[in-house]
């Protein structure tokens, strides 16, 4: 069972995953990196079927990077996965799940 879960503040946010890949009873890995970085300040954690989720990630990053600007705000980015991964096709439906933080840099001192 994957776990994914974070909590935030008034001008952070920590993200966790666990780190080990499974597969029915056995244990094929335990140190996978289910956190994957979008920007300086924005991250997603994931969980899920290692295909889909590493899938997801790659495709995901690659829209942002390419297509998105730095600057849009994360509520921007959110709404843009969900319509992304619901989106999809019959065949292409992601058995996984994502959460997001980021850091707001208007908010600096």
């Amino acid at each position: 069972m994957d776990a994914v879960f974070g909590i935030c503040g008034k001008d952070w946010v920590v993200i966790v995953t666990d780190t080990a890949v499974n597969r029915s009873i056995f244990t094929l890995k335990h140190n996978e990196d289910k956190i994957t970085d979008l920007s300086d300040h924005k991250i997603v954690g994931t969980a899920g079927e290692v295909a889909d989720r590493t899938q997801f990630t790659h495709t995901f990053s690659l829209d942002i990077v390419y297509h998105i600007t730095e600057s849009l705000r994360f509520e921007t980015i959110s709404t843009y996965t969900s319509n992304d991964s619901s989106g999809s096709n019959d065949d292409d439906d992601y058995e996984m799940y994502d959460l997001g933080g980021g850091l707001r840099l208007s908010a600096r001192f």
